[in-house]
């Protein structure tokens, strides 16, 4: 009796488990990642990374700059990782910014409560911003949207404080709290290309979303390790319609859309290619590779993301190399109103073609026939080539009414060789197997007869 009571017990246990914790997991693509290159070295007196916290590119000069915070420092390496300058004497550089159309870079330096501002082309220090009533308390995250204003993270202030390019200070949000529009230690910010405010609110386990004015428009995340959980996110950056986001704790990065929508989730903690260690800054540059600043293993790591980056193009590269199915499981894995896109929906049609599946050709062969309105012509002849082949492979193994329906529809759509089909088949649903029988008898009944008169006829002659 002991032991069924215990069985009895464990089986409820198991039970319980698996309806409330198995509805909790969340399905996200699979998209596998490419480590491009790793690095951990620098060419200087001190040779390696020390707990690098940021990284950016300059795309215009070809550089990566990172914040080696351990060294308090920042290295400017060209893309394969050379060495080009050593910035030194900075008091905790984390955070980086620049400024694309006056050529400035911004160094949050969380030890001396300051942003330093450099000159992009040379590096020589011309500026310095602080922030007044109050002053900063270890700021973490800088950004400069287009019209040169400046977002600093003050952490342990909690709250962002807005400048100007000449560094007058023009607004400040957020304060120590519980709301939604309050933080505890926030850290990285970036923006997306709608104008709204991306920000790690680290201790509160979550990012939050706002305008540019500071008006709270969204929140994701909460403590934990499970895919919808964050453990100290730390930084963020967009690129396109998605936001990169670096799961400090839990040693990994995870993608989301611009709507806090998790799509897929990549790193584990290690130090082989693509596994973290305390991951802290992430930027995607205009080439599609992500940088990560993987700061407990004191190295930076630069992955493949064009599939985020350009979708469209990484998928006709897939193609090209003949990776169908690749390409078939990322492409139907898109928002739907992705998928209506003519672009998306042609290089589904290419795979399919491919695979030698005309259902699913036929399928956004149609799509295309409604959307792409400057093909609409092309499309329309492939569908009617497509009815076709649809309806002569399944005749016999379908009933009559679909394969009439589809010789129908490849006539309507052009291709006239449906059209004896279509009849033949329209003449077999309203029972003409046994009225052709009828009729072929009559049919050998005028030949005979016919053969009979010309023998009577010529007899008589």
């Amino acid at each position: 009796m002991h032991y069924k009571f215990l069985f009895s017990l464990m089986a409820l246990f198991i039970v319980f488990a698996l309806f409330f914790f198995v509805p909790q997991f969340t399905a996200v693509s699979a998209v596998e990642i490419q480590v491009e290159a790793i690095f951990e070295e620098v060419d200087d007196d001190t040779f390696f990374f020390d707990y690098p916290v940021y990284v950016l590119t300059d795309d215009i000069r070809d550089l990566v700059i990172v914040s080696d915070w351990g060294n308090n420092r920042i290295v400017v390496m060209d893309r394969s990782g050379n060495t080009r300058r050593v910035i030194g004497n900075l008091s905790g550089p984390v955070g980086l910014a620049k400024d694309r159309a006056v050529g400035r870079l911004y160094v949050a330096e969380q030890a001396a409560n300051r942003v330093r501002v450099f000159d992009l082309e040379n590096f020589v220090n011309i500026d310095t911003i602080e922030a007044h009533n109050p002053s900063f308390d270890e700021p973490r995250g800088v950004w400069v949207d287009e019209q040169g204003h400046i977002y600093v993270v003050d952490t342990n202030r909690s709250r962002v404080v807005v400048f100007n390019r000449n560094g007058d200070q023009l607004l400040s949000f957020g304060r120590e709290g519980m709301e939604d529009d309050q933080f505890y230690y926030p850290r990285g910010i970036t923006m997306d290309h709608h104008g709204n405010l991306w920000i790690a609110d680290t201790v509160h386990h979550a990012v939050k979303v706002f305008d540019r004015n500071g008006n709270f428009l969204f929140r994701f995340g909460q403590s934990g390790s499970g895919d919808l959980d964050f453990d100290r996110v730390r930084y963020i950056t967009t690129a396109g319609d998605y936001a990169f986001v670096s799961d400090y704790n839990n040693h990994r990065v995870k993608v989301y859309d611009l709507e806090g929508n998790l799509q897929t989730i990549f790193g584990e903690h290690g130090r082989s290619p693509g596994q973290f260690s305390l991951p802290e800054g992430v930027w995607v540059d205009s080439y599609g590779y992500l940088w990560v600043a993987d700061a407990g293993n004191s190295r930076i790591q630069k992955i493949n993301v064009f599939y985020y980056v350009d979708r469209k193009s990484h998928l006709s590269t897939l193609l090209e190399e003949g990776r169908v199915e690749e390409v078939v499981t990322l492409a139907e894995s898109l928002p739907t109103e992705r998928l209506e896109e003519p672009e998306i929906n042609q290089i589904l049609f290419e795979a399919y073609q491919l695979k030698g599946n005309t259902e699913r050709m036929i399928f956004y062969a149609e799509n295309l026939w409604i959307n792409d309105m400057e093909n609409r012509e092309r499309w329309g002849n492939t569908l009617g080539r497509l009815y076709y082949q649809r309806a002569s492979g399944i005749r016999g193994a379908q009933p009559l009414e679909a394969v009439r329906d589809l010789y129908h529809k490849s006539y309507q759509f052009g291709y006239r060789r449906a059209l004896i089909p279509f009849i033949w088949t329209s003449f077999l649903l309203m029972g003409g197997s046994n009225i052709f029988l009828v009729l072929l008898t009559i049919l050998l009944f005028l030949l005979l007869f016919v053969f009979h008169r010309l023998r009577v006829s010529r007899y008589r002659r």
